[in-house]
């Protein structure tokens, strides 16, 4: 539940807020992934593309990360599958943003396509 505030502040629009709040502790990679998906997300609405990417890249960092392949979120789907989509959306939105449609279709769909797996 720790990354819960991200989300919040990501649906309602809070960008400023997003960018102001600390990074989590380091050990908490769940929470730095889902700081680093809200922030890449208000970068890209507040047109900082390459800042946008910077988080993006960070955040395919931990979901890539071999130490997570076995770690569970609230015991049901898998942490990487997770993170890779928040990945994807962050994709979607950064090719979105910068008119690159095929791209973002593209990306959203992968996203979809992930979240559709995810046990519910």
């Amino acid at each position: 539940f720790y990354a819960t505030p991200y989300y919040v502040r990501v649906r309602f629009g809070k960008w400023d807020e997003i960018l102001r709040l600390e990074q989590p502790d380091q050990r908490l990679m769940y929470a730095n992934a889902i700081w680093r998906y809200a922030r890449a997300i208000a970068f890209t609405r507040k047109g900082k593309a390459e800042k946008a990417r910077a988080e993006w890249r960070e955040l395919q960092n931990i979901a890539s990360d071999k130490s997570i392949e076995n770690e569970k979120i609230l015991g049901i789907n898998g942490m990487a599958h997770v993170l890779n989509i928040a990945a994807k959306v962050v994709e979607g939105e950064i090719e979105a943003a910068a008119k690159n449609y095929p791209k973002a279709i593209a990306a959203l769909k992968e996203a979809l396509k992930l979240e559709d797996a995810l046990l519910y």
